[in-house]
């Protein structure tokens, strides 16, 4: 059995789900409560990933 403690082979970096809908609840509040597409969710999370910081919606 695999440890927890280390990701799977492969995965440098895990983002736990409760993290990832935060990132998601944080990117619509910033749009005034507009729904993310599929797109948008992968992005915001994927930079959140990337730069441990929620994309900047202002640019």
């Amino acid at each position: 059995m695999q440890s927890l403690d280390e990701p799977p082979p492969g995965l440098d970096y895990l983002l736990e789900v409760e993290l990832v809908h935060d990132v998601l609840e944080v990117r619509s509040s910033w749009r005034n409560g507009a729904r993310p597409t599929a797109a948008e969710k992968c992005e915001a999370v994927i930079h959140y990933a990337e730069y441990d910081a929620h994309l900047d919606l202002r640019r």
